[in-house]
């Protein structure tokens, strides 16, 4: 019903490494036209959505529209025996239960051919979220992302994101404890990125708002979901008023990775 042939494996390995720590399994989608996937985590606080172009394929055949459940343990443990330049094909055919994954690489002369058992297709439940308009955002290079979230989860457990017309904040949640909250050595930090949309790729920072707008967040979480930037150049924030924020990782070439 459907064969994929990826230019390596290096995308899906980059996929699983980011997420599988987070997520049990996902919902794998395959049309004419792409890849979806999409994975809600164990306690219901964030949602993985995602899209694979198929011009990011070297090769790309559905014959009809395929669903199927994938832990994504598995097949990150099948993904870890190939190296990130073998080529890389899935498929399913006929009225399958199980994903077939193949690796080779031409020079080394050899081959891996595996099959993963698939979980029945339940669906992901959840709430579309597809009406909720973010009204300001924050894009910039995913290296800067990663460095701020992670220095400022090594100082404390609550990280608040402020937007403003040209301006984002990252702060420590504790500034705004009040003085009977405040208990031991209280530590204080923020970082301010602010609008450079002259410069080029690496460096660029782009923050519009339509107003200010503060939320708090988990540092625990955001640190989670920091992983990708290890794997993807660029990261856009999202944000509006009493909303989820949206973390969005473009894959070059046609693909999108959401988090709400």
């Amino acid at each position: 019903m459907f064969e994929i042939h990826f230019y390596t494996a290096a995308l899906l390995k980059d996929i699983c490494d980011s997420f599988e720590h987070l997520y049990d399994q996902f919902h794998l989608q395959v049309t004419q036209d792409m890849v979806k996937f999409k994975a809600l985590d164990a306690a219901r606080i964030t949602i993985l959505e995602g899209r694979l172009n198929r011009s990011l394929f070297e090769h790309f055949n559905c014959s009809a529209e395929v669903n199927l459940t994938v832990r994504f343990d598995g097949l990150a443990k099948i993904l870890s025996l190939a190296r990130r330049e073998d080529k890389l094909v899935i498929e399913g055919k006929g009225d399958f239960d199980k994903l077939r994954v193949r690796f080779n690489n031409v020079d080394d002369k050899y081959s891996g051919q595996f099959y993963l058992n698939l979980k029945d297709d339940s669906r992901i439940d959840y709430e579309p979220l597809e009406s909720v308009v973010f009204n300001s955002s924050a894009d910039m290079p995913a290296r800067i992302f990663h460095k701020i979230i992670s220095d400022l989860f090594n100082l404390d457990s609550d990280i608040v994101i402020s937007l403003s017309e040209g301006e984002a904040v990252f702060e420590l949640g504790n500034k705004f404890l009040s003085e009977s909250q405040q208990v031991g050595e209280l530590i204080t930090a923020s970082t301010t990125l602010r609008d450079n949309t002259s410069q080029g790729e690496t460096t660029r920072v782009a923050v519009k708002s339509a107003g200010n707008v503060l939320q708090k967040f988990s540092s625990e979480y955001l640190k989670a979901l920091i992983r990708p930037c290890n794997h993807f150049d660029r990261v856009t924030c999202r944000m509006a008023n009493d909303a989820p924020m949206l973390i969005e990782y473009p894959i070059k070439n046609g693909g999108l990775i959401k988090i709400y």
